[in-house]
């Protein structure tokens, strides 16, 4: 099994980007999964981010895909996100691979997107560059676009 969770602030690219990849290892006949962000689901509900019950969320989705230990998993969130939005602090080790989205994309107001970008994206960004960079799992997301990168995660 393998887990691959996503790092990045809003409009960052993190949905688009791993369904993606999951969609290019699909066409490669590798068994693989696409594990939803649980924020969208919980400000979709409650109409704001519930940190606490978020991490719930993403660690049964953490479970599920333990659970399942034939596949790769991948997560267009993680539960460690919830340290960058001032809640509980959770780490990366139960994911094999992070990947970083470190850049931000204009989006206009009927995007659809979750959250735009504002004031605060840009501190966010900052403190999640920083936690990337002293974490053995993380790769940016420009890395993996690279030819083959998805044929490593096959091995």
């Amino acid at each position: 099994m393998m887990l691959i969770g996503s790092l990045g602030a809003a409009s960052s690219g993190k949905s688009t980007g791993i369904l993606g990849l999951t969609h290019q290892l699909k066409m490669q006949n590798v068994a693989c999964e696409y594990l939803p962000e649980a924020a969208r689901v919980v400000i979709d509900k409650l109409g704001y981010p519930d940190q606490d019950l978020i991490a719930q969320l993403e660690q049964e989705n953490i479970d599920r895909a333990k659970a399942h230990p034939d596949r790769i998993w991948l997560s267009d969130s993680g539960i460690f996100l919830g340290q960058f939005y001032a809640g509980p602090v959770y780490g990366g080790e139960d994911y094999d691979l992070i990947v970083h989205f470190d850049q931000q994309y204009k989006a206009g107001p009927d995007s659809g997107r979750l959250a735009m970008p504002d004031e605060q994206t840009e501190s966010i960004s900052q403190a999640m560059a920083l936690w990337a960079d002293n974490q053995p799992n993380v790769v940016k997301y420009s890395q993996m676009m690279k030819p083959d990168y998805a044929m490593k995660l096959r091995a």
